[in-house]
């Protein structure tokens, strides 16, 4: 099986190491032998040794090149490698990517003329880089019903908001930010991943292998991190969570619900236990319960490593439907407005007598139920409040937080942060 590869950034040079230094351990577990022949490379300076190999700088030279049987695309955005994709495709090839973007937004047109051409578009590397769970969908609980899908899916999120509820815990969005960039872990322009663009991505894509549904990425609802402040993690801790990046997709009856936003998550239970810039995807199925897959979600090695995965399979002539299923149905997603959720509910009140009755009355008012609350004096004339409520419709929730607003002993409007 020959193979052409496009982009040797840092996943592609990655994947070029990789085939010379695990080249014996990779020959034992092949059906039919795998080379890489060609490469696509702009740089006049790759970061990997490309001797013995034809290079060339020019993509589509790969996907018309005749002599080859699999082209991985690893260049990135979505205008080119589309075409490049599907330029390939219509020759003839297999494609292998890791672009979660490319998947998310065009997945639909890219199967379709993968099955009318006869041939697999795979991409376990779209999605959690070195973590298996394409694979897992796909193939490991084939069996299930699945109902859920929740994690950690983008390293950067995880990072900040690991770092904001550290140990030193004196260090606000902005400057754990700029750590992150110093440190190699956020992009010049972060806002992929901080504003939670890059993890509706991975969930579209993990929503239609899990439910076998046509989804459109417009219907996830994404919240970023920036309004995220030291004062809402220490109360967050005090209630007993800790608060994480979540990417979660849901089934209720007929109906999807697909969200991206900061979560808190109890501190008993293992997703609150994964820090740093590491992924974590929880599946809940039926029968076979709960599982959690744990691992690098990003980097050269990790993603290389899925991008072979995926050539090992093709060379195997593993007969997998691209999609999971032979036939996405269309399912409706439900507005944000309808999900019943726990959610903890901040305030900064003047320090008055009666305030409290004012703001615990309103949400009385409109049946919800308190399960916790924490009163705090930040000043001689401003103190804050901390609630975390029943399980309630989302609606109800922001009808009842635009009643705060209007209280005239509000001193800044009240956050809400939802509870997994």
């Amino acid at each position: 099986m020959r193979i052409g590869l496009c982009g040797v950034g840092n996943v592609g040079s990655a994947l070029v190491e990789l085939f010379r230094e695990n080249r014996f351990e990779i020959d034992r577990r092949l059906v039919r032998s795998i080379s890489l022949e060609q490469v696509a490379c702009r740089s006049d300076s790759p970061e990997c040794d490309l001797s013995g190999l034809s290079v060339t700088k020019d993509v589509f030279a790969i996907t018309d090149n005749p002599a080859l049987d699999v082209v991985v695309e690893l260049i990135g955005g979505t205008d080119v490698a589309k075409s490049l994709v599907l330029q390939a495709m219509r020759n003839g090839k297999h494609v292998v990517t890791a672009n979660k973007a490319l998947i998310a937004l065009h997945g639909a047109e890219i199967f379709s003329v993968a099955r009318e051409m006869g041939v697999k578009i795979f991409y376990e590397a779209s999605v959690a880089g070195g973590i298996p769970i394409i694979k897992a969908l796909r193939e490991g609980v084939a069996g299930n019903v699945i109902n859920r899908i929740a994690g950690i899916v983008n390293g950067t999120s995880n990072y900040i908001l690991s770092e904001m509820s550290g140990a030193r815990g004196d260090q606000n969005f902005v400057a754990v930010l700029a750590e992150a960039q110093k440190l190699g872990y956020a992009e010049a322009d972060p806002s992929f991943d901080v504003d939670g663009i890059d993890a509706a991505h991975k969930i579209t894509i993990l929503a239609m292998l899990g439910f076998g549904a046509s989804v459109n990425f417009e219907s996830v609802h994404v919240e970023g991190l920036s309004h995220i402040s030291l004062d809402d993690l220490k109360l967050v801790d005090e209630l007993g969570y800790c608060l994480k990046p979540l990417g979660i997709a849901t089934k209720r009856c007929d109906q999807l619900s697909l969200r991206v936003h900061p979560c808190m998550v109890e501190k008993n239970n293992i997703l609150s236990k994964i820090g740093g810039v590491t992924n974590a995807v929880l599946v809940d199925g039926d029968p076979v319960g709960e599982i959690l897959l744990v691992g690098p979600g990003a980097g050269g090695p990790a993603t290389a490593s899925a991008v072979m995965s995926d050539l090992i399979d093709l060379s195997r002539g593993a007969d997998l439907p691209n999609q999971g299923f032979l036939e996405l149905r269309e399912t409706s997603v439900y507005s944000i407005d309808e999900l019943i959720c726990s959610v903890y509910i901040r305030v900064d009140v003047k320090n008055q007598n009666g305030v409290m009755a004012s703001v615990t009355g309103i949400l009385e008012k409109n049946d919800i139920g308190i399960e916790a609350i924490i009163q705090k004096e930040v000043n001689e004339r401003v103190a804050r409040i901390a609630i975390v409520t029943s399980e309630t419709k989302e609606r109800i929730i922001n009808e009842s937080l635009s009643e705060l607003s209007s209280l005239s002993a509000m001193v800044v409007p009240p956050q809400k942060i939802r509870i997994f």
